[in-house]
């Protein structure tokens, strides 16, 4: 397996800020509880990209990221049309 040296955990962060559409919501058009994973997703693709290792081509090398520990955090409920930030970042770089 091709070991990659981690950059600083610091130096990673990626920051995107966009809405909830009508795709993220439930029938009464609050946010679906998973909906958050996939803006997850995207920062954790952006973060890859950024740090130089795209996601189209680690993923076909021997090289693991695995995502450990995926927190969701907001402060009010969050509806159709709703402004939000999406903070991706490494928190912790490590063998386990």
């Amino acid at each position: 397996m091709k070991k990659i040296p981690p950059e600083p955990a610091a130096s990673l962060t990626d920051v995107f800020h966009t809405h909830v559409t009508l795709q993220h919501t439930d029938a009464v058009g609050v946010l679906f509880a998973a909906s958050p994973i996939t803006w997850a997703q995207l920062g954790f693709e952006n973060l890859m990209r950024a740090a130089g290792h795209p996601l189209e081509t680690v993923l076909w090398a021997e090289t693991h990221y695995p995502i450990v520990k995926l927190t969701i955090e907001h402060q009010r409920k969050l509806t159709l049309g709703t402004e939000i930030c999406v903070e991706t970042y490494i928190e912790r770089v490590g063998n386990r």
